[in-house]
């Protein structure tokens, strides 16, 4: 339970309508109650894994978890099935936005302030490798965590830009289907679990937060196509950021219309707006509100024009070469361009050429890696995205090999492979761990980047 004291002022910037006896709730839940934890499983394992865990409603493969968080003694966050992208570690009303959102396969998907990632991956679960996601994160440090955490779940069809949201909308016009914005905000609903989340509240912070909510919500509308939804959402409390920034957003732009919507397990929303918190048991504090673009869908989205980069011949062979002997059953389903000295696999429904001479795109679909001097060098994106079938050699770590090996260490080759130094993929309970290379009985951890 934390000790330091609750700001003040905080109690009375939540909303107006709000019952006197609510926010006595609210104060108590956050003074004397404990923070709630849960997962989201990501890739198909074996169910016994969750049996004793109770299921959250409103969240698909959502599991709250027991306390301690741990699976045989192990600690969820350092499990190798966490390293293996077999879930995500998610607080429970965090992940109710991406369900407001109603994400289908085949969808353009815009996540504006992705980082650190666990909303995309449940967009990337239910897109169910069809359509594109562009998730971005203006800051660098936050949007390589984007990257790294996409790349752990196996993401093939996500574009991580590291960009303003006024740049990014400059480039995408009218062309996504659906938005999230998941904006920066006061993080009262850290308050449980954080004390520098109260030190650092105050009403000058609420204010700037507001202003930078509604800055992101007109680059957001600009991207959104008539007939799209949006989704805005902060894991904040009071009405600032919340109810007043909606409605300020409504009136300056009537094109946009509430959507009221329904999730399992949760009150219904009021004017197309829900607000979770922590004395509803539910989690430790969600704000999201649904609206919908009105106007006709104008056929064609707008094509990307830009310079593209062709792939060296060379470059091209190296991959091929690396790609018959290792992993013949993988095809990249979209082009394949080069990209930062590397080459990716873009996603399958991203067939106009991209802009890339004018974003910072961290990652693309599949990264594939990069033509060495020794050979091709395959990259822990690939690794990931892959599944065991599609690879020739394949070495199963029991836990605790797989724990030395998320840990950078060496696997034992139980057979070793004939020839020269070869790749091969390191797996555990069936999902892979990244590539190895094999060399003197052993599997050589090489920490791909």
């Amino acid at each position: 339970m934390i000790n330091a004291p609750l700001p003040g002022g905080w109690y009375d910037l939540m909303s107006a309508s709000m019952s006197e006896p609510r926010r006595a709730a609210i104060r108590s839940a956050i003074t004397q109650g404990e923070p709630l934890r849960a997962l989201r499983l990501h890739k198909l394992i074996d169910t016994s894994f969750a049996s004793t865990m109770k299921p959250i409603p409103w969240a698909e493969a959502g599991y709250m978890l027991p306390d301690p968080p741990e699976a045989d003694g192990i600690p969820l966050g350092k499990h190798p099935l966490h390293a293996a992208g077999a879930y995500y570690l998610q607080e429970p009303s965090a992940m109710a936005p991406v369900r407001a959102l109603d994400v289908q396969p085949g969808l353009r998907v815009l996540d504006l302030c992705a980082a650190p990632g666990g909303k995309s991956g449940q967009i990337i679960a239910a897109l169910r490798g069809r359509g594109v996601l562009v998730a971005n994160e203006p800051r660098l440090d936050r949007a390589r965590e984007l990257r790294g955490n996409l790349a752990r779940l196996g993401a093939v069809n996500a574009i991580i830009t590291q960009e303003t949201p006024e740049r990014l909308a400059e480039c995408f016009p009218e062309w996504f289907d659906l938005a999230l914005v998941d904006a920066p905000c006061s993080g009262e609903g850290m308050f449980r679990r954080s004390a520098s989340a109260r030190r650092d509240w105050s009403l000058r912070a609420v204010n700037g937060c507001a202003a930078r909510q509604r800055a992101i919500l007109e680059s957001a509308r600009s991207m959104l196509r008539p007939g799209g939804a949006m989704v805005y959402s902060t894991c904040t409390f009071n009405h600032i950021e919340n109810e007043t920034t909606v409605r300020l957003f409504l009136d300056d732009h009537p094109e946009f219309v509430v959507e009221d919507f329904s999730l399992s397990g949760l009150p219904p929303s009021e004017s197309g707006m829900l607000l979770i918190t922590p004395d509803s048991g539910l989690g430790e504090g969600q704000f999201m509100a649904r609206v919908r673009k009105t106007g006709a869908n104008r056929g064609a989205r707008p094509r990307l024009s830009g310079r593209t980069r062709t792939v060296p011949d060379a470059e091209r062979a190296a991959f091929e070469s690396f790609r018959e002997d290792v992993i013949p059953g993988f095809n990249p389903s979209g082009s394949v361009y080069r990209l930062g000295g590397r080459l990716t696999a873009l996603p399958a429904d991203c067939t106009d050429p991209e802009r890339w001479s004018a974003l910072r795109v961290l990652a693309a679909g599949v990264d594939l890696g990069a033509a060495r001097p020794h050979g091709w060098e395959p990259s822990y994106a690939l690794g990931m995205a892959l599944t065991l079938e599609s690879a020739n050699r394949v070495v199963p770590l029991d836990e605790t090999e797989a724990l030395a090996w998320i840990n950078g260490h060496d696997a034992p080759l139980v057979e070793p492979f004939g020839g020269a130094s070869r790749w091969a993929i390191a797996a555990y309970k069936n999902l892979p761990l990244g590539f190895g290379k094999a060399s003197d009985g052993r599997l050589k951890n090489r920490r791909l980047g």
